[in-house]
């Protein structure tokens, strides 16, 4: 739930796209790169979250399966996520993911653009 608050929830449900179909060049407007809260920690807060949940719940032969698969299809789409980013912010998200690991918090807070 903290994590939701660094993003626009309009775009990441899909509301905002709706509200703005009729505007010609709207869906090709970026959102800003958002580098403070948890993303000074990690990239991807909800990934990690996802995580955390997934694996803390397995209990049993489906839930491992359940996590294992799920797990798979995430590294995969941060792998199509990371290069989409690197598309619309270039070197700015580039050095950023330099500063910031994906997933695990190793580096503790990092202080970066936008952060302070």
């Amino acid at each position: 739930m903290v994590a939701l608050r660094d993003y626009d929830l309009g775009r990441f449900g899909g509301l905002w796209y709706l509200r703005n179909r009729t505007v010609p060049g709207a869906a090709e407007v970026p959102e800003p790169l958002v580098v403070a809260g948890l993303h000074r920690y990690v990239r991807h807060p909800l990934y990690s979250a996802a995580f955390l949940l997934l694996w803390g719940l397995v209990d049993g032969p489906f839930a491992l399966a359940t996590a294992l698969w799920a797990s798979a299809y995430f590294l995969i789409g941060t792998w199509f996520e990371e290069r989409k980013l690197v598309r619309l912010y270039g070197e700015a998200y580039r050095a950023y993911r330099r500063r910031v690991p994906a997933f695990l918090p190793w580096k503790g807070r990092v202080e970066t653009e936008g952060s302070g």
